[in-house]
């Protein structure tokens, strides 16, 4: 027991900091890479890619190694280095000297001589290298698992777990290098060829695992905006890498791996150096705090994101809210029986778009240009509890949608989960609002031309629910509240409001929309026949769907809203078409008189009957409205020409505007 407590002694009795104990598990860490490294620069000089160069990386790596093992022998305060904190570690680390030797002096003694003149190259000592690396790397590997396990032991906080698998990534992506350059030049082709696919799985497993984490295995979700944002670029990276690497490991031969191999093995030792780069960035000393710690609010990323990234993050924001919201409606009309098959089909498709979208929400995606969250509190918690009910939402879904009956409670338990994700989406994309100054982003757009399609959604779900005579009253009000608010959002939209929105100048844009809200009536007339029970509108409302929610999309860029497209030309319009503009240009030119007249009588006491003078006025909106974009009923055709409906921006509608401030 003595001896024991003997063992035990360094641990208990030294109040060594977490920093100390991170830095030390770093630096352990990274003897796994140089291993590799090592190895990997030995191989290029072999290769006879820039000798000299590669030469003084070695000296440099094998300087490197000798004075880690040496300082996590002893320690080192100075570098924040602890010594060995107790016999296991102490033992792990004489492995690893003991392996170091021979490993040193192959090196040492070869690398000037390991290639010809004649550019052939010694396979004797690059087989030795071949069965020597692997030893090194599993000693210098138990050394950071004796280091983790005597941390966790002294009550230390170093998210061990984490900085072992992240600081792992470091090392397989010399490993990867390592395997390429012992394939394209024939070394022990069997056992590389298998440890380099082993290294790639690992690393892409092991990627996934650090930002969504293994809850099983101790590994907790990455839940740190300013990690997120690092492993944003490691991820850029590899997806770079990832058809190199694919190409070696689908060769079905020893002679096409190695051929394969040899084709990429510079531009691959090339591409992995920036992503080897990004990851130690990751998981380095000098960042380990602000990206692994509990201090995450060193970085802020809100202040430097660009136009297009910002555009980016509410658009893949607001894809998230539709793919929610449609697969809540095609689940509807699985589980009453409307259209199953097309429905079925719609949701494994959305699933699967959903999944990718918000991993891309939650983790960016440079490769689309999507950044990662752009704040900690307001943004990443609330995306990453959107994750989490995702995950039930997608389970239920999955279990239920093909089965021949689908029961009320998992339909409503379904719809209670969407809700919730959607609930959580909307205050992101509010949240996301208020942080933007740049006013050329169209944030407030993308919001609420998306926002129409989710009242699409709605409209169709509520409707084919009142078909059914599901809880009636709330969605007669729901159905109702949705088409209220679609045409109000419709008017701001194309009229504008300060701050927000741009008024729609382009007429091609005004035709455009004029397709999409006549669309809209035609849907909106469907529901509502549905909804009083007409069973025959069901395939028209569930055939309109799709395309209103589409049209209600038009309006998704800043840019369009104030130029178009400009390339619809003039309109040409039938003789109805022109009587119908006619008449309600004669119509205002009426109302302008009656108000006139109705304004006087009251000022003057002659008439009292103030609520007609407000109807009139309101009609004078709509029939403003009507000549200027159209209308499904009454049938009126939007603008003929862009000349036309400029002469209505810059002279009827400040006239009118006019008319109503006096």
């Amino acid at each position: 027991m003595f001896a024991r407590l003997l063992q035990l002694l360094p641990v208990i009795t030294c109040a060594w900091t977490n920093q100390q104990w991170a830095v030390t598990i770093n630096k352990a860490g990274l003897q796994r890479t140089l291993s590799q490294q090592m190895t990997k620069e030995f191989l290029l000089i072999s290769r006879g890619s820039k000798v000299t160069e590669y030469r003084a990386k070695l000296l440099e790596s094998m300087s490197s190694f000798n004075t880690t093992l040496h300082a996590l022998m002893v320690g080192d305060s100075s570098n924040d280095i602890l010594p060995a904190p107790d016999h296991r570690v102490a033992s792990a680390l004489q492995e690893v000297e003991l392996e170091w030797i021979p490993m040193e002096k192959l090196l040492r003694e070869n690398m000037d001589t390991v290639r010809s003149a004649d550019g052939s190259y010694n396979m004797l000592v690059l087989e030795e290298l071949s069965s020597r690396n692997v030893p090194l790397l599993d000693t210098s590997d138990a050394v950071v698992k004796a280091l983790v396990d005597a941390a966790q032991v002294s009550g230390a906080s170093t998210n061990g777990l984490v900085q072992d698998i992240a600081g792992r990534q470091r090392t397989l992506i010399q490993r990867l290098a390592k395997g390429i350059l012992f394939l394209s030049q024939g070394v022990s082709m069997t056992f590389n060829m298998k440890a380099y696919s082993n290294t790639k799985v690992l690393f892409e497993t092991s990627h996934d695992g650090i930002i969504q984490g293994v809850p099983f295995a101790g590994l907790p979700v990455l839940n740190k905006m300013c990690t997120l944002h690092q492993m944003r670029e490691v991820s850029f990276y590899y997806e770079q890498l990832r058809p190199l690497l694919t190409g070696i490991t689908n060769a079905e031969t020893p002679s096409t791996s190695q051929k394969a191999a040899d084709a990429v093995a510079e531009e691959v030792v090339e591409l992995l150096d920036p992503l080897f780069l990004a990851m130690v960035e990751a998981v380095t000393c000098s960042s380990w705090v602000k990206l692994f710690g509990q201090d995450d609010g060193s970085c802020n990323p809100s202040a430097s994101m660009t136009h297009s990234e910002w555009h980016a993050f509410f658009m893949t924001l607001a894809q998230q809210e539709i793919l929610t919201k449609t697969t809540m409606q095609y689940f509807t009309q699985v589980g009453l029986k409307v259209d199953v098959k097309s429905s079925q089909v719609e949701i494994t498709v959305r699933l699967s778009q959903a999944s990718g979208n918000l991993r891309n929400l939650i983790e960016g995606n440079k490769v689309k240009g999507i950044p990662a969250p752009p704040s900690q509190m307001e943004i990443v918690d609330e995306l990453l509890s959107v994750d989490a009910t995702w995950k039930t939402f997608e389970s239920e879904l999955e279990a239920a949608v093909h089965l021949e009956s689908v029961s009320s409670v998992t339909m409503a338990r379904v719809d209670l989960l969407g809700e919730r994700i959607l609930e959580v989406l909307g205050r992101v994309m509010h949240m996301g609002l208020a942080m933007v100054t740049n006013t050329t982003v169209p944030a407030y757009v993308i919001d609420q031309s998306f926002g129409q399609a989710l009242l699409a959604c709605e409209i169709t779900q509520s409707a084919v629910l009142l078909n059914f005579d599901h809880d009636v009253t709330s969605n007669w009000d729901s159905l109702n509240a949705s088409r209220a608010a679609y045409t109000s959002t419709m008017w701001k939209l194309l009229e504008g409001e300060p701050g927000k929105y741009h008024r729609v100048t382009d007429v091609c844009l005004v035709h455009q929309v004029k397709h999409a809200n006549d669309l809209f009536r035609r849907f909106e007339q469907a529901a509502l026949s549905v909804g009083h029970g007409h069973s025959v509108d069901m395939e028209n409302l569930v055939l309109l769907s799709p395309l209103v929610l589409r049209a209600s999309l038009l309006l998704q860029s800043q840019e369009s809203l104030s130029t178009g497209n400009s390339s619809c030309g003039n309109t040409s319009l039938l003789a109805d078409e022109w009587i119908q503009l006619h008449q309600k240009a004669a119509a205002i030119a009426t109302l302008s008189q009656e108000i006139t007249a109705e304004y006087i009588l009251v000022k003057q006491g002659e008439s009292h009957n103030t609520q007609r003078l407000e109807v009139l006025v309101e009609d004078l909106d709509t029939s403003l409205r009507h000549i200027m974009f159209g209308s499904f009923d009454p049938p009126i055709a939007a603008p003929p020409s862009q000349e036309k409906f400029d002469h209505m921006l810059t002279h009827l509608a400040p006239e009118v505007a006019d008319l109503k401030q006096a």
